[in-house]
């Protein structure tokens, strides 16, 4: 199979010919598009399944992460602890996520090309550079704050007087962290700029050569163009924030088990001194709690589940 490619307004149209023993059930190729006969993706049964599936994820985590905002902004006492600050910020990463990667897929794989043509074009090239740099920004942060949370959680288990004396108010701290991650997320994605290359158009021969459908999609720098600045970067990329965070996480939580397991049950003169202060802090604000142990509970249950989410 032999294949060329012609650019035109800034658009690639691509060329397929293929051999004729391959291509008894495609129609004969054009100088505008190239085709792939029968892509299983875009049989209506499929692309229906797809649609559904995109739909209940948007539903879902548009539904799940708007809950844990709308309590964060009308609980004061949710607001004061430095766990449901990093949950409500994971939250609201996340929404963003889903809110932007979902539509842009859908929008380039699953609308048909008369649809996907006036949102994916020559004069609209700025969506695809949005798209790759806010994709890779908010999901990021998103890590980030994960890591955060996880690193907090650490030390309000293994040192938790230690900790809750040192960092009051927690929520602060929690803050001042949270803007740093989200502008350290911000700088690498950049270069996700600058990998965008053009908007492409592709045909794929459905049903027997009888159905053509046509799509639409931003198209980033092929290692062809360009072998070693797109793989260094993205690779860099992933390991700094990705690995990074998946491989600490582990440590964490491993650490975490093992310092569980050889605990005691000791405590000294000084610890039995702080935990009574925040024992009677805590008895005189209790009355105060009831009104909002249920969101709470909302609110906390996300950020444990979250853990599990990457």
């Amino acid at each position: 199979m032999t294949k060329t490619s012609s650019t035109t307004s800034g658009v690639t149209r691509f060329k397929t010919t293929l051999p004729p023993d391959e291509s008894s059930s495609c129609r004969p190729g054009t100088p505008d598009v190239r085709q792939v006969c029968q892509d299983p993706l875009f049989y209506p049964y499929v692309a229906t399944f797809f649609m559904f599936a995109f739909g209940f994820v948007i539903i879902a985590a548009v539904v799940m992460n708007s809950l844990v905002l709308f309590v964060m902004s009308r609980s004061t006492r949710a607001r004061k602890s430095s766990h449901n600050v990093y949950v409500a910020s994971l939250a609201f990463s996340d929404l963003m996520v889903v809110l932007i990667e979902c539509p842009i897929v859908y929008m380039q794989f699953l609308l048909p090309g008369d649809v996907s043509r006036v949102i994916f074009n020559p004069d609209t090239y700025w969506v695809c550079i949005a798209s790759f740099y806010f994709n890779s920004f908010f999901g990021t942060a998103s890590i980030m704050t994960q890591l955060a949370l996880n690193i907090d959680r650490y030390c309000m288990i293994i040192h938790p007087l230690t900790t809750r004396a040192f960092a009051a108010p927690t929520n602060t701290r929690a803050g001042f962290i949270l803007m740093l991650v989200w502008s350290v997320s911000m700088i690498p994605q950049f270069g996700n700029i600058f990998l965008f290359k053009e908007v492409a158009s592709e045909s794929y021969v459905m049903h027997g050569g009888i159905d053509v459908y046509e799509v639409h999609f931003c198209l980033s720098s092929k290692p062809s163009d360009n072998p070693y600045t797109p793989h260094v970067y993205t690779a860099t990329v992933f390991c700094v924030f990705y690995l990074s965070t998946l491989v600490t996480t582990l440590g964490l939580y491993v650490k975490m088990v093992f310092s569980l397991r050889q605990r005691k049950p000791t405590t000294t003169p000084e610890d039995d001194r702080i935990y009574s202060i925040y024992m009677r802090r805590d008895s005189l604000s209790k009355q105060h709690r009831f009104t909002d142990d249920g969101i709470l509970d909302f609110v906390d249950w996300v950020g444990h589940t979250s853990s599990f989410r990457d």
